[in-house]
């Protein structure tokens, strides 16, 4: 009698197909000896052995291979193969109906998402990854499907974003106020502006000043083109041009000085000193120091030229002509009074007879010599 191995057959072993009685290894259910054909025969290492009614043993082997194993439907054998999209299944986001429970997965409020989760989703690189349409600010978006390169997110509410949009180069952002959105701008109004570095300014017009005002926009300084020279202009027109050398008064601009006590201050030590003294004075003062005044018929340079002066110290008032150089050699002095008008000089008295003792030779209004007589 051969030996028998004892085992729990898939295949009903008596009258009573629903009872499973033991049986031996390689048997079949009616014949334990003749054994034509073994439950286990055939099956290859890593087979999987299923029920299937279509043999008369009950039950064959499906063939391990690479892939899933895919329910094939009811009645069915399933079968080995590929992983398709159509195997994950499509979640119903909005009532999670078919929600699968992973760990704490299932407790999320995902009901609200309805109409944003496309249908088709797939599984990309390894990760179950949901089809996803524009999701706002409250699940983590912006509310925004497609951006332009430059395009700023701000608040535009409590609870949503908004976009402004990319501009033209040139523009800076300027704030809208606590409570209001900002605005790119390329003439923004500033309260304080403090620079750590230059401010570079276009040249401008006369009729278009580069640095001007808000409310006078036709008033302020502009270049014209020449190199280190700018003109300040006033309603449009040219008053004060500055350049290297100095600055000219333009359009019959007048310069005031509107202080009885200023002066206009000269040289490196000031010794030069211009002063209102009294009212319709004109002085030129400085301390104790004596001051002269020259008037300049030629000027070559230093050495060279016609002048008239006219200086004061503590013992006279001089009158003078004065030259050097190529200058000329030999100046008159003219006092000229108007009409009937005289020359005075001092003032006369009487004398007893006097000796003539000499001359002063003058020349009248006319330029004839005259002498004056001298008396002892």
């Amino acid at each position: 009698m051969a030996l028998k191995h004892r085992f729990v057959s898939a295949i009903p072993d008596g009258p009573d197909a629903s009872k499973l009685r033991p049986s031996n290894w390689g048997s079949t259910s009616t014949d334990y000896d003749a054994a034509p054909t073994h439950v286990f025969d055939g099956g290859a290492h890593g087979s999987l052995l299923v029920r299937d009614t279509g043999v008369a043993e009950g039950s064959s082997w499906i063939a391990a291979a690479a892939g899933v194993l895919a329910a094939s439907g009811v009645g069915q054998k399933p079968a080995f193969r590929a992983l398709q999209a159509s195997d994950i299944p499509q979640l119903d986001y909005a009532s999670l109906a078919n929600l699968p429970t992973l760990g704490d997965v299932a407790s999320l409020n995902l009901g609200t998402l309805a109409g944003t989760v496309a249908e088709g989703n797939h599984l990309h690189a390894g990760v179950y990854e949901p089809v996803i349409s524009v999701l706002d600010s409250l699940r983590g978006g912006t509310g925004f499907g497609s951006y332009v390169v430059g395009d700023l997110l701000y608040a535009g509410t409590t609870s949503t974003l908004a976009k402004l949009t990319a501009v033209a180069t040139g523009r800076v952002l300027v704030s809208g106020g606590v409570g209001a959105a900002p605005a790119w701008s390329a003439t923004p109004s500033l309260t304080d502006v403090t620079l750590s570095g230059r401010l570079f300014a276009a040249n401008g017009t006369q009729g278009a000043p580069a640095i001007t005002f808000t409310n006078d926009s036709d008033t302020g300084w502009y270049r014209d083109g020449t190199a280190n020279r700018i003109t300040m202009v006033l309603g449009g027109d040219e008053k004060v041009r500055y350049t290297t050398t100095g600055f000219a008064l333009l359009n019959s601009v007048q310069l005031f000085i509107r202080d009885n006590a200023a002066t206009i201050r000269m040289g490196l030590s000031d010794d030069v000193v211009l002063a209102r003294d009294a009212a319709n004075v004109f002085a030129q003062v400085n301390g104790a120091n004596p001051q002269t005044q020259r008037w300049y018929a030629s000027f070559t340079d230093t050495s060279n030229y016609t002048r008239g002066a006219l200086s004061a110290s503590l013992t006279a008032i001089t009158l003078a002509a004065e030259s050097g150089g190529t200058g000329t050699a030999n100046m008159d002095v003219v006092l000229t009074p108007k009409g009937t008008g005289r020359v005075r000089f001092g003032s006369h008295a009487a004398i007893a007879a006097e000796t003539i003792t000499g001359y002063i030779t003058v020349k009248d209004a006319g330029g004839t010599e005259r002498k004056l007589a001298v008396v002892s």
